[in-house]
């Protein structure tokens, strides 16, 4: 399956399966982000799987210089979710998890 990404209001939304054979394009949109001048909000809620390396970009990705702002992962599935709570349970600076308001 692909991961497509589509400019929203907010930010990105991201739907698909975020692994070996799609990850470019997330860390391609990160790398690019982190010269913006506000917070990267991607929306996962229409992300049904993360491998390994879809979380190693998100944490390249958090990791790279960004004065606006952390990288901001709004609704995730409870797959993405299980992903990150297992591997960052207590979080790492550049990177928020947030669920919908």
């Amino acid at each position: 399956m692909q991961l497509e990404i589509t400019v929203t209001e907010d930010g990105y939304r991201l739907v698909g399966e975020l692994d070996m054979a799609t990850c470019d394009g997330l860390t391609e949109l990160l790398r690019a982000a982190s010269a913006g001048h506000k917070p990267l909000v991607l929306d996962f809620s229409g992300v049904s799987f993360m491998d390994s390396s879809g979380l190693r970009a998100l944490l390249e990705g958090a990791g790279l210089p960004n004065e606006s702002g952390p990288v901001v992962i709004l609704n995730p599935s409870a797959q993405v979710r299980r992903v990150l709570d297992i591997s960052i349970p207590d979080g790492i600076p550049g990177l928020e998890v947030r669920a919908d308001q």
